[in-house]
């Protein structure tokens, strides 16, 4: 666990309502409590349940970006061709 993790709480010790939440690991404390953007209370590792995740979706490569490129052209050759807008 480090800095800028995202994270989901599975549970929280006495606080069921930041269950599901989701947040960045913001710092961690002299007593190796998490604290983050999901609200005020800190995770206890070994008393809380919380899983790193990565829910930004997906992440722009070249190769998404080249596959992106190469279906907006084929696109564009398909109209041309056949004359219909896609």
């Amino acid at each position: 666990m480090k800095v800028g993790d995202k994270i989901r709480i599975i549970y929280m010790d006495g606080e069921p309502q930041y269950e599901g939440k989701k947040g960045t690991v913001t710092h961690i404390d002299d007593a190796g409590q998490i604290h983050g953007t999901w609200g005020g209370c800190a995770l206890i590792p070994g008393v809380d349940e919380y899983e790193v995740i990565d829910y930004t979706g997906a992440k722009l490569t070249a190769a998404t970006i080249g596959t992106y490129l190469f279906l907006y052209v084929l696109i564009d050759i398909i109209e041309a061709i056949f004359g219909v807008i896609i």
